[in-house]
């Protein structure tokens, strides 16, 4: 399944973002995680759009992560989780 309640905080000069752990796939089956993926685009990140982009921060071991505050602009961020087999969150 996807992450639906990333939260955001600014810390400093950094971004803080965090959320709940992935357990369940999308048939609400138990499911084992293995990472997630931070996507962050001048556009809107979705799904589609997610194979094309370069992630930001390709392995992110656990359910929150810092990154710099980007400079002005408007930056879109989406976080994927992948499960132990490599399948991607489709959310």
């Amino acid at each position: 399944a996807g992450i639906s309640d990333l939260a955001l905080s600014v810390s400093g000069p950094n971004l803080a973002m965090s959320w709940s752990a992935v357990t369940m796939d999308i048939d609400a089956n138990p499911t084992l995680i293995d990472h997630y993926v931070l996507y962050a685009d001048a556009l809107p990140v979705d799904r589609a759009r997610i194979e094309t982009l370069s992630p930001l921060i390709a392995a992110i071991g656990g359910t929150s992560v810092a990154t710099p505050v980007p400079p002005g602009a408007l930056v879109y961020y989406s976080v994927i989780a992948v499960d132990v087999r490599g399948n991607k969150s489709p959310f």
